[in-house]
């Protein structure tokens, strides 16, 4: 089995992008707030962009070897939020979120953004945890969670500087 190599995307990755981020939509659409049919009609310059360096964002991709694992992505806004974080169903359970986490935690600590944030649907126990085994620690701030007014999602955040 490869080792899982974690890197940040580039321009070129963009089609690979949308097949990893359509993947996640339709295994888990109780983890996002964006819809599968939403992103299957972004057009290419969007996808472009997405996988674009920037000092606003950054998106980390897992693979093992050409295949592409798991994805997470950080976005700058009023706070700097972790979003789109998923890893393919045969590759949990063996530290491969714990890998893309430490990521942007990293790239974080780099930009000099002194935490991160990251909203989670509160009833997804295994993304609570991975969350916390980095780090995260709920904040107890909750919000009815995006497109799905009947469920909750919680804010959870951890400290770039004293993350170790």
């Amino acid at each position: 089995m490869p080792a899982v190599e974690i890197h940040r995307t580039t321009p070129d990755d963009r089609k690979r992008l949308r097949r990893i981020r359509l993947a996640a939509l339709a295994d888990s659409p109780d983890a996002f707030s964006g819809t599968l049919a939403e992103a299957a009609a972004l057009p290419d310059a969007e996808w472009r962009h997405r996988a674009t360096p920037s000092t606003s964002s950054a998106c980390f991709i897992a693979g093992e070897g050409d295949t592409w694992i798991g994805m997470c992505v950080v976005l700058v806004r009023a706070a700097t939020e972790l979003v789109s974080v998923w890893v393919d169903p045969s590759h949990r359970r063996r530290g491969v979120v714990t890998a893309l986490l430490e990521a942007a935690i990293e790239w974080c600590r780099h930009q000099g953004h002194p935490e991160l944030l990251v909203w989670v649907n509160a009833a997804n126990a295994p993304a609570i945890a991975a969350y916390e085994k980095v780090g995260f620690r709920s904040t107890g701030v909750s919000q009815p969670f995006p497109n799905r007014p009947e469920q909750t999602e919680m804010a959870m955040r951890v400290s770039v500087s004293s993350h170790s």
